[in-house]
C-alpha cells in the first residue's frame, strides 16, 4: 500500500509534447493569419503557431492561457503580438519572437474582457490596441517599455480592424460597425496625443446598416476599406470619394496591399470575400479609380478542384460544397511579394488554410496547408444575409484511433467523419453523415467503424442514432473507401453518446439517451440481441473486459455500473474485481479515482483513455486541460502533468495504440496531436 501511495505521489515517468494542430480559429472579422519573413503565423485556440507551408511543420508559442482573439505583425516581420481573452484579471498581450518563440513583452492591466484588434506602427515602436467591450478604447503602447502612451474612446459599436498608414505614420484608421474613423497620432513633448475624426460620406451613402471590416492603404492620402455588404470604399483623406457596391457577394472579408518598401509605394491590392472570390489590382495606376473592370479575379472553389490533393475528389467535394453551397468563403487573408510574384494565404470558413501562388504564368496555383472540421453552420454564409450576431458551431466531439494503421477518425458538429493520416499530418478522407457526430469506435481489426449521432440534428436514420461503416485502409495511412453497412436499431430513436466493440470483435455496445446499453451481434449483421437495465440517465462511457464477457458503464448521474454480455446487471462488483479490461475509457471506477478531487463536479471530466502498455492514462476536462497520469490511480488527487492549449472543454482524448501519440479533440474546433516522450 505504501508503495502504491508513493508511486501515485510522483509525477508520471513520461511527458506530452505538442506536435501538430489540425484546424484554426475562424470566429470574428479581424485578421487571424499573417506572413512573417519566411513562415505563416496564426493562432488556434490558445496557441500561437508558426507554420512552414513547404514542410507542413508547425512550431508553437505557449504564452497564453485562454483563447487568442487578435494578432499583429511587427514591420520587421520578426516579431508578432497576440492577445488573449481575459477573465477576472483582464486580457493580456504578448509580443514574441517568430523564430525563437521567446516573449519580448507582456502588456496587461488596461483593457477589459478582450482585445478585438491590434496594429504596430510603421517604425515598430508603438502597438495600437482596441478593447472589445463598452467604449472600445484605443490604447497606444510603447510596447518595449510596456507604457500606455495615449488612449481614447473610439466607438460604442464593435471595432473590427485597425491599421497605421505606412506612408503617413501619424495617421491610423479604425473601422467597425457603422463607422470609419481617422486617428491622428501626434507627439506632444514626451507624450502622445490622439485626435479622432469621423469619416465624411458622399451624398446618399450611409454606413448605418453596415460593418466595415478591413482597411488598407495605397498612398499617404488614400484608404481602401471593405464592408460586410460587399462594398469596397475608396477614401481620400477622410472623405469617401467612390465605392464599388458589389465587389463581393456576401461581404468583403479582407483587403490587403503589398508594399515596395524601397520605393515607398503600394504595388498591388487584393480583396477577398464570402463569395470565395479573390480580386487582384496589380497596376498602381488603377488605385485611383478602382473598379471590377481593371482587376483580375479567380474563384477559390475552382482552384481547389484543380489542386493536387490526397483527399479523394468526391470527399473533397463533400467537404467544401455541401456546407458552402458551391462556394469557399474566405475568413481572412494576407499577401506578400516574392522574387517571382505574389503569394496569398487565406483562412476559409470551412476551417482550411490555403496558399495561392500567383507566380505561375498568371495562372494561380493553390495548395491546402492546414485543415480542420468545418465551421459553417450559419445561414448568413449560405444565403448572403447579414445577421446581427454570427455564431460558429465547430465542436469536435470524438477522436478514435485506428488499431493498426497511422490513422485517426474524428467527428463533430459539422456532420462529418474525418480520417487523418497522422504520419503525414493531413486529411485523407471525409464522410458525410446525416447528423452531428457524438462518438466513434473502430473494430479490433480496423475494418469497421461505429458512429453515434445526435438525433434531431439531421435526417432520421432508421430507428436509431447509430451507424456502422466498413473502412478500407492502406498501411501508409490513407483511407481508400468507407461504405455504410447498416443503421443500428435501438427501437427508441435516441442519440447515441458512446459505442464500443468488444476486444474479440463479436459484439458492439451502444449507449445513449435511452438510459441503457444496447448490445449487437456482429456475426448476425449487427442484430440487437439484448439491452441493459439499471441506469437512470444517459449512458456516456462503455468498456468491455478483455475476454468480452463483462461491460462497465458510466452515466451522467454519475453512476458506474457493471453488466454481463447478456445484459444482466452485476450487482456484486467484488466478483469481477480481478477483471482485466480491454480498454479503459470510463471516467469513474476504482482505477481512476485519482483524477477526481472534492472541488470537481460530476461532469468536470469528459474523457479518459489508458495507453496500450497500461501504465499511463490521459484525461480531458471541462477546464480545457489535457492531463497525464500514472495508471492505475486508485486514490484521489493523484499527481499528474497538466497541458494547456485548448481554449474550450476537451471533449475526447485517446492514445494511438501503434504510435507514441495522444490526440485531443475540443469544443474549440481543434484536434491536437501530442507526442508521448518517456523518460530513459
Amino acid at each position: 500500500m505504501e508503495d502504491l501511495q508513493g508511486r501515485l505521489s510522483q509525477l508520471p515517468d513520461a511527458k506530452l509534447e505538442l506536435a501538430h494542430i489540425y484546424g484554426c480559429s475562424v470566429a470574428g472579422y479581424n485578421s487571424n493569419i499573417l506572413y512573417s519573413e519566411d513562415k505563416v503565423v496564426l493562432y488556434s485556440a490558445a496557441v500561437g503557431i508558426t507554420l512552414d507551408t513547404e514542410s507542413n511543420m508547425q512550431d508553437f508559442c505557449f504564452h497564453h492561457s485562454s483563447e487568442i482573439t487578435a494578432i499583429a505583425m511587427h514591420p520587421s516581420l520578426k516579431l508578432v503580438a497576440t492577445a488573449q481573452i481575459g477573465g477576472r484579471v483582464g486580457p493580456s498581450i504578448s509580443v514574441w519572437d517568430v523564430e525563437s518563440k521567446q516573449c519580448r513583452a507582456t502588456l496587461k492591466d488596461f483593457h477589459e474582457v478582450e482585445v478585438s484588434c491590434m496594429a504596430f506602427s510603421p517604425d515598430g515602436v508603438q502597438l495600437a490596441t482596441v478593447g472589445g467591450v463598452q467604449h472600445h478604447t484605443l490604447a497606444i503602447y510603447k510596447w518595449e517599455s510596456k507604457d500606455v502612451a495615449a488612449h481614447c474612446r473610439v466607438s460604442n459599436e464593435a471595432v473590427y480592424d485597425i491599421a497605421y498608414n505606412p506612408f503617413n505614420p501619424k495617421m491610423m484608421v479604425v473601422v467597425g460597425k457603422r463607422m470609419v474613423k481617422f486617428v491622428e497620432v501626434n507627439k506632444v513633448s514626451t507624450k502622445l496625443s490622439l485626435k479622432v475624426r469621423n469619416a465624411s460620406l458622399i451624398k446618399d451613402y450611409s454606413l448605418a446598416d453596415q460593418r466595415v471590416v478591413s482597411v488598407a492603404f495605397t498612398d499617404a492620402e488614400t484608404t481602401i476599406t471593405g464592408t460586410d455588404s460587399g462594398s469596397i470604399l475608396i477614401w481620400k483623406n477622410e472623405a469617401l470619394t467612390s465605392h464599388i457596391p458589389s465587389a463581393h457577394a456576401g461581404g468583403v472579408s479582407s483587403i490587403k496591399a503589398v508594399y515596395d518598401r524601397a520605393e515607398n509605394e503600394a504595388t498591388s491590392l487584393y480583396s477577398c470575400g464570402r463569395d470565395g472570390i479573390v480580386r487582384c489590382w496589380t497596376d498602381p495606376q488603377t488605385f485611383e479609380d478602382l473598379s471590377l473592370d481593371n482587376c483580375v479575379s479567380f474563384n477559390i472553389a475552382s482552384l481547389l478542384d484543380d489542386a493536387d490533393q490526397t483527399v479523394p475528389e468526391q470527399c473533397m467535394y463533400e467537404t467544401l460544397r455541401i456546407v458552402t453551397t458551391g462556394k469557399s468563403p474566405v475568413r481572412s487573408m494576407d499577401a506578400k511579394m516574392t522574387p517571382n510574384g505574389a503569394k496569398l494565404i487565406c483562412v476559409l470558413f470551412s476551417n482550411q488554410i490555403v496558399e495561392i501562388d500567383l507566380c505561375h504564368d498568371s495562372t494561380p496555383k493553390l495548395s491546402i496547408v492546414l485543415q480542420g472540421h468545418s465551421a459553417l453552420p450559419t445561414s448568413s454564409l449560405q444565403t448572403n444575409e447579414h445577421s446581427e450576431d454570427v455564431s460558429f458551431f465547430n465542436v469536435v466531439n470524438c477522436v478514435a484511433p485506428h488499431p493498426t494503421h497511422p490513422i485517426i477518425a474524428t467527428t463533430g458538429s459539422d456532420s462529418t467523419v474525418r480520417f487523418w493520416n497522422i504520419a503525414k499530418r493531413e486529411l485523407c478522407y471525409v464522410l458525410q453523415i446525416p447528423g452531428k457526430g457524438l462518438c466513434l469506435d473502430f473494430s479490433p481489426d480496423g475494418n469497421m467503424l461505429a458512429v453515434g449521432l445526435e438525433l434531431g440534428s439531421g435526417p432520421k436514420v432508421a430507428k436509431g442514432g447509430g451507424l456502422v461503416f466498413s473502412v478500407a485502409c492502406s498501411a501508409d495511412g490513407n483511407v481508400n473507401t468507407c461504405r455504410m453497412v447498416c443503421a443500428l436499431d435501438d427501437s427508441t430513436g435516441e442519440s447515441v453518446f458512446c459505442v464500443r466493440f468488444d476486444p474479440l470483435n463479436k459484439r458492439l455496445a451502444a449507449g445513449g439517451g435511452h438510459n441503457r446499453v444496447d448490445i449487437y451481434d456482429v456475426a448476425q449483421g449487427y442484430k440487437r440481441v439484448c439491452a441493459t437495465k439499471g441506469h437512470n440517465t444517459e449512458v456516456l462511457h462503455i468498456d468491455w473486459s478483455a475476454d468480452g464477457t463483462v461491460l462497465q458503464t458510466d452515466d451522467s448521474t454519475p453512476e458506474h455500473l457493471y453488466f454481463t454480455k447478456e445484459g444482466s446487471r452485476v450487482t456484486r462488483p467484488i466478483k469481477i474485481r480481478s477483471q482485466t479490461w480491454g480498454k479503459w475509457t470510463c471516467v469513474y471506477g476504482w482505477h481512476v479515482q485519482g483524477i477526481w478531487d472534492e472541488q470537481m463536479s460530476a461532469m468536470s471530466v469528459n474523457s479518459v483513455d489508458r495507453c496500450a502498455e497500461g501504465d499511463l492514462c490521459v484525461v480531458g476536462d471541462n477546464s480545457s486541460n489535457v492531463s497525464l497520469y500514472t495508471f492505475p490511480l486508485p486514490m484521489q488527487q493523484a499527481s499528474h502533468k497538466k497541458y494547456r492549449g485548448h481554449s474550450q472543454p476537451v471533449m475526447s482524448v485517446t492514445f494511438h495504440p501503434t504510435k507514441s501519440s495522444v490526440f485531443s479533440a475540443s469544443a474549440d474546433g481543434c484536434i491536437f496531436q501530442w507526442t508521448v516522450i518517456r523518460s530513459v
